[in-house]
């Protein structure tokens, strides 16, 4: 009986395993996809209405949820503070689920909001809605494959275990 618990619980842990993992690549997708929208509405934004940043991020996370709007409250709010330090910005940047190469797209593009005239800034929101585009939808390739070949990985090695320790 006890070699009966001990196999479903390894089954169940090792099926939990291949869950997280799955959900590290949904939450990757699914942060690139939000950050996709927002370099849309960015640039629509600034186009034609010319609102500032502030505004616009106001307006982009007043009724949505998930983890790129829990970041870009945080950049609001680095945005609105007094002081400037990259540090802390740094470490917003590094809380979101991306690879260390997406991270540093994330940085350049925070960096560039703002810092040039007009024309040039639509041209680099353009570009980097493109570049944003392309890793979105390499995210979300790799959440089909390597995610579920994770999940499905952990259900099939929990169950292997189980059978072989009942």
């Amino acid at each position: 009986m006890v070699r009966i618990w001990i196999g479903g619980l390894l089954w169940v842990a090792c099926t939990l395993v291949g869950i997280g993992i799955a959900r590290s690549y949904k939450n990757r997708a699914k942060f690139l996809h939000e950050w996709n929208e927002f370099c849309i509405v960015l640039n629509n934004s600034i186009k034609n209405l010319k609102l500032p940043q502030s505004k616009i991020i106001e307006k982009f996370v007043m009724d949505k949820s998930g983890q790129f709007v829990d970041f870009l409250k945080g950049y609001d709010e680095y945005l609105k503070s007094q002081i400037k330090d990259n540090k802390a910005l740094d470490n917003l940047v590094d809380k979101s689920p991306l690879l260390k190469r997406e991270r540093k797209h994330l940085r350049e593009f925070l960096d560039s909001l703002g810092k040039v005239d007009y024309n040039l800034q639509v041209d680099i929101l353009k570009y980097q809605s493109q570049l944003v585009e392309h890793l979105k939808q390499v995210a979300e390739k790799e959440y089909k494959t390597n995610g579920m070949l994770w999940y499905k990985l952990g259900f099939v090695l929990g169950l292997v275990v189980m059978i072989l320790v009942v």
